[in-house]
């Protein structure tokens, strides 16, 4: 992807006329991004790159049919409303909404606007009436269904014998991470195990007093959500490991940071090509409010046993088998 290809938003509403077309005279197409991610990150980390490479596939390639619009800087969680107004007015043709929080943003910019969003449900969340007949301008992908939660519970017992504390970080200004919270709650509490709110974790400051915190509530499983800031933020995660292993805490992490938990849930190769052909679709002139959410089939899990043996909880053969990774 070529430098002069990208379009920040405060540059997009001045050149975007002069890029309406390409050399051949075609329409371009202008797929917006919003999301937490930086945009060095947007625009060559791991977990964008598999999008793109699933959108050439579909014949979508920047700077000759599309054009990728993105965020001049990061986009913090407090920034998506302004975020989202401004690449509505940027004359955008899709916005693609890499979770929730900027999903609502994004329906809170534009009711006519197609959204193709990655969330974690679309019915509870109020995006969607229904996932076979959405009704409005979203349609996307629903990542985890909150079913599995009670999968995850299952194997954090596998795993941690005696599980009975868990300590979710949830950003309380959030409907959607509340709602995730409670869901997660209720699955513990039908596995007999107290789940409790912890600190976010959207930031470096963040990190400390997430742990401290779960100290002082004596977790023994650590579950951090979805935060593209925190996926593949090394030094975070070494932070948070170093924690666990002093602590002797089992963590567990969504599927996007595989790795650097003991435990990483979800669903993986299978929602980039959905999310590809989702937008391919908006692209292509499909009406968002009669385009289905897709749920992925196929969840992978995801054991780090070097780290769980590092903090005393080496994953049983019974995980182990239905592992579709393991890390040694």
């Amino acid at each position: 992807m070529q430098r002069r290809d990208m379009l920040t938003l405060s540059a997009g509403a001045a050149l975007g006329p002069l890029r309406r077309a390409n050399a051949q005279g075609t329409q371009l197409k202008r797929l917006g991004f919003l999301t937490l991610a930086p945009p060095a990150m947007l625009r060559s980390g791991p977990n964008f790159r598999p999008l793109v490479d699933e959108l050439r596939r579909l014949g979508w390639e920047d700077g000759r049919n599309v054009v990728f619009v993105f965020p001049s800087e990061q986009v913090h969680a407090q920034g998506f409303d302004a975020a989202a107004r401004q690449l509505v007015a940027d004359k955008v043709d899709v916005i693609y909404c890499a979770h929730e929080i900027a999903a609502s943003a994004a329906q809170r910019a534009t009711k006519t606007v197609p959204i193709v969003a990655w969330v974690s449900a679309a019915v509870e969340l109020g995006f969607a009436k229904s996932l076979a007949r959405p009704g409005g301008n979203v349609t996307g992908l629903v990542g985890q269904s909150y079913d599995e939660q009670g999968k995850v519970m299952s194997l954090l017992r596998e795993i941690r014998p005696g599980l009975s504390r868990v300590g979710v970080s949830v950003i309380r200004e959030l409907r959607e991470s509340n709602t995730w919270f409670e869901v997660t709650a209720a699955a513990g509490r039908a596995a007999g195990i107290h789940v409790v709110p912890l600190p976010p974790h959207l930031s470096p400051d963040h990190i400390a007093p997430l742990l401290e915190a779960g100290v002082r509530e004596r977790v023994q499983v650590l579950v951090t959500g979805p935060d593209p800031w925190l996926n593949t933020n090394e030094a975070a995660w070494r932070q948070i490991s170093d924690w666990a292993i002093t602590n002797r805490v089992v963590t567990k992490a969504p599927i996007l940071s595989r790795g650097h938990a003991v435990l990483a849930f979800g669903a993986w190769g299978e929602v980039w090509r959905v999310l590809a052909e989702q937008l391919d679709r908006v692209l292509r002139g499909a009406n968002p409010a009669e385009l289905p959410f897709i749920q992925p089939t196929q969840f992978d899990i995801v054991i780090n046993q070097r780290l769980a043996r590092a903090v005393g909880w080496p994953a049983p053969r019974s995980v182990l088998l239905q592992a579709t990774e393991v890390i040694e």
